[in-house]
């Protein structure tokens, strides 16, 4: 699987879709815990809840994230 840069918390995505994300911590922007994937709704502008994998991430996106701060890549297909 390929990867977008990492993006800053305070820039996100334009599309509703599986990320692979980080949490950070709000008080000082340093990343905290392990790389994850979660669900990013982009017309509520939320962030779901890391999960393991993506297919886990896709399938619970209405569980919200209690923080909204997370780095981000995106995910890129690969030509067949």
């Amino acid at each position: 699987m390929k990867l977008t840069p990492t993006f800053p918390h305070d820039v996100l995505p334009v599309r509703s879709g599986v990320y692979r994300t980080r949490s950070v911590d709000p008080e000082d922007g340093k990343p905290i815990g392990p790389w994850g994937y979660s669900w990013f709704d982009a017309t509520d502008r939320i962030w779901g809840c890391a999960e393991h994998g993506p297919i886990m991430a896709a399938q619970n996106p209405e569980y919200e994230f209690a923080y909204q701060t997370k780095i981000w890549r995106g995910l890129v297909k690969e030509a067949a």
